[in-house]
């Protein structure tokens, strides 16, 4: 997607994290920064872009962003590995869950 560009939206999009190997698929980290919101951002322009700047095959992209935001959120909510990372990246979805009751919760079960 942009090994011809001049300007690269997304700088660790490479070959190898679009297409991994069956040893790197087990990566999460690299998963979860394909579907990041710097990725989703890039496609949201290339899509307003479609058919100007670049091709007009990414004016279809909207459902597959709407996935990528989803499942972005989706590892952002189940991710436990640091009990603290919501106070230093601001995001309160990293937060843990301190009650069965929680709303994110209730984003899940839509």
């Amino acid at each position: 997607m942009q090994q011809r560009s001049i300007v690269k939206p997304v700088r660790f999009l490479t070959r190898k994290r679009v297409h991994p190997t069956s040893m790197k698929k087990i990566n999460v980290r690299r998963a979860v920064q394909v579907v990041s919101p710097p990725v989703t951002a890039a496609l949201k322009l290339l899509k307003e872009q479609a058919g100007h700047t670049c091709d007009a095959s990414f004016a279809h992209v909207g459902p597959t962003v709407v996935f990528m935001d989803t499942m972005y959120r989706w590892f952002t909510l189940m991710d436990v590995s640091n009990c603290t990372q919501h106070d230093y990246q601001n995001n309160p979805d990293c937060k843990q869950y301190e009650s069965e009751d929680d709303e994110r919760l209730g984003w899940l079960e839509t």
